[in-house]
């Protein structure tokens, strides 16, 4: 459990920029084959969070991509996201990851 603990105060500090405080981080020992980052990306920013996660954990990225892409203006995109909460829409993956059940740590990463 503890080291589930750790990785998830490395993962809190990339994803919040703590990370660049200059204080030394946490040494991370886990086994990479049971760690996944599943990320969505629309700007780029958690793509990066997530390849960081990655090299720290050796862990597995997935990304996470709609069938159909979200439009890439940002007032366009916010307002389907909006509706799509709204509605209960749970839009349809091109991929999903194989044998979940695997991975003893999983990242879950998206803009906000």
């Amino acid at each position: 459990m503890k080291t589930i603990s750790i990785i998830c105060t490395l993962a809190a500090a990339l994803m919040t920029g703590a990370g660049c405080s200059g204080e030394e981080q946490p040494k991370v020992s886990a086994e990479p084959g049971k760690v996944l980052i599943a990320y969505y990306s629309w700007g780029g920013n958690t793509k990066y969070a997530a390849s960081q996660i990655q090299k720290a954990t050796g862990g597995t990225l997935f990304e996470i991509k709609p069938v159909k892409p979200y439009p890439s203006e940002y007032r366009e995109c916010t307002v389907q996201a909006k509706k799509e909460i709204q509605d209960g829409v749970q839009p349809e993956l091109a991929a999903k990851v194989e044998d979940i059940g695997k991975y003893d740590v999983i990242f879950i990463g998206s803009p906000n």
